[in-house]
């Protein structure tokens, strides 16, 4: 049994193999051939965006520096960190103690990501720099160090209560 569709401009059952209706005689293969068009077109338009987005995340990915060392130097009264980056040379920035107004201590957690713990100090300009993160165990005793040496105010804050943030940060 042959295989039947609706015509497109009129409604009627024709032949699927039909180049033309034989109820209102409109031409059907300009039809078959845009639908493919078009079809082509949205997969083209797919897997260029699927480039882009690669292209974007790899970017962001190699692109962001990444703290690669923190020292508590007491010799000097700073804090040193390394930043490693991907494509460049490792950047350096030392912190004195007396320009660090605070060490907080986050406690978190997230739905999808579970607890994590976050130590940063802030700067007297109230600049904020994450100093360790850890989603596998806490940094209490880190944090308090941080602030023993640096003679900065240590804040715990703690956000596992109430509502959880859906992925995590602060």
């Amino acid at each position: 049994m042959a295989r039947m569709m609706e015509c497109p401009h009129c409604g009627e059952d024709i032949l699927e193999s039909a180049t033309k209706c034989k109820h209102c005689f409109s031409d059907l293969t300009t039809d078959k051939a845009k639908a493919s068009h078009a079809s082509i077109i949205g997969i083209v338009l797919f897997l260029v965006a699927l480039v882009v987005i690669g292209i974007v995340g790899i970017r962001y990915i190699y692109g962001k520096p990444s703290l690669a060392s923190v020292t508590i130097d007491e010799g000097t009264h700073s804090i040193v960190m390394i930043w490693s980056h991907y494509s460049k040379e490792p950047t350096t920035r030392r912190i004195p103690f007396e320009d660090i107004s605070k060490v907080e201590y986050l406690t978190g957690s997230t739905v999808i990501g579970g607890n994590f713990w976050t130590v940063s100090v802030y700067t007297q300009e109230g600049e904020k720099i994450d100093l360790n993160h850890s989603t596998k165990e806490p940094l209490k005793g880190y944090a308090e160090t941080v602030a023993a040496k640096t003679g900065a105010p240590y804040v715990p804050i703690n956000n596992t209560r109430g509502s959880r943030m859906f992925f995590g940060g602060s």
